[in-house]
């Protein structure tokens, strides 16, 4: 309800009953062997003594085999919330004794709505080509957007956050110079390709992240060549008019063939 005593105790980390850990920092048996001693102790001032572990896949094996035991008879008095981003990590014999939640993750404009509100109170002037871009590479995780906004606005000057400014953070390439890489392909010309990535690499992008930045390009052009009103991409009106335009010269065979390409090439990078 986050009014009563006990919800605004947990909201202000006052209360000794909810106690988080970070499995990727907590890895070991030992960590866990202490958590089961202390499981035992009522709580203090809750209905129930919560643990929650963040991260729970990163547990070392006889962790897992130490906390099963007691997830398989847990006291009355304890809940535990196991938290992880790769749940296919975990032991089907913790899995099977787990109630799952599945968090979707964020649409585009659901993440830049809250970013423009945390501009607006550090008064931070933005612009919604920037915020889309960190939006776009948060890839629906709000904690991940939050996270690259503050890098930004650390590099940021006078108090204003350029698209410039946001890409170089992130380390990517801008529209236009895909764009510009699509028509030296599609005329053909490997010299002038390879004349654009040494520009890039000599810029200090990292080329992992301009593999996946391309990657994410083409695929835009794909969804555009099979359904042209772009809704799901969730991009500003201006940058989609040039998608569009770019993808109606485009084979879908070509973009089929690079995309599996640059995937092959990301993997073995």
């Amino acid at each position: 309800c986050n009014e009563c005593s006990a919800c605004r105790s947990i909201m202000a980390g006052e209360t000794m009953d909810v106690i988080e850990i970070d499995a990727a920092s907590n890895r070991g048996i030992d960590e866990i062997r202490d958590l089961r001693d202390k499981v035992k102790y009522a709580p203090a001032d809750l209905t129930y003594k919560v643990y929650i572990i963040d991260e729970v896949h990163m547990l070392s094996e006889p962790a897992f085999n130490a906390l099963l035991k007691t997830l398989e008879e847990p006291p009355g008095h304890v809940l535990f919330v196991l938290a992880t981003t790769e749940k296919q990590k975990l032991p089907i014999t913790i899995l099977s004794r787990c109630q799952a939640f599945e968090y979707h993750r964020l649409a585009t404009p659901e993440i830049i709505g809250r970013l423009e509100e945390v501009c607006a109170k550090y008064n931070l002037v933005t612009t919604p080509e920037a915020l889309t871009a960190i939006a776009r590479q948060a890839e629906g995780g709000m904690r991940d957007a939050l996270s690259l906004l503050d890098q930004v606005m650390a590099y940021a000057e006078e108090g204003r956050i350029t698209l410039e400014d946001t890409l170089h953070v992130l380390g990517s390439a801008p529209l236009d110079q895909f764009l510009h890489l699509d028509a030296q392909l599609a005329k053909g010309e490997v010299g002038g390709s390879l004349l654009w990535l040494d520009e890039m690499v000599r810029h200090g992008k990292d080329l992992r992240q301009l593999v996946r930045d391309y990657l994410a390009h083409l695929r835009d052009l794909l969804l555009l060549k099979v359904d042209t009103g772009g809704a799901v991409l969730d991009l500003p009106p201006q940058a989609l008019g040039v998608l569009k335009a770019q993808a109606g010269q485009m084979e879908q065979a070509h973009l089929l063939g690079a995309i599996r390409l640059l995937a092959q090439v990301e993997n073995e990078m």
